[in-house]
């Protein structure tokens, strides 16, 4: 048995935005996921260009999630 997860940045304004998991630990009661979001360097000229991050995990396991 699994559970899924769809992690969402909803609508960026460009490149460069992703979402990524740093680090997931089981606990006896819980999975804990903890999340970072990358932004893309301020510096770099990126194209405007509206774009929806996401990323889809696969857990197998049927505890409850917790994002950090």
């Amino acid at each position: 048995t699994s559970n899924f997860a769809i992690l969402n940045l909803g609508e960026k304004n460009s490149d460069g935005y992703s979402i990524k998991v740093e680090k997931a630990e089981e606990t006896d009661q819980n999975i804990i996921l903890t999340l970072k979001e990358i932004a893309p360097d301020k510096e770099v000229i990126i194209p405007d260009d509206y774009k929806y991050p996401f990323c889809l995990i696969k857990i197998n396991s049927k505890k409850d999630i917790i994002f950090q």
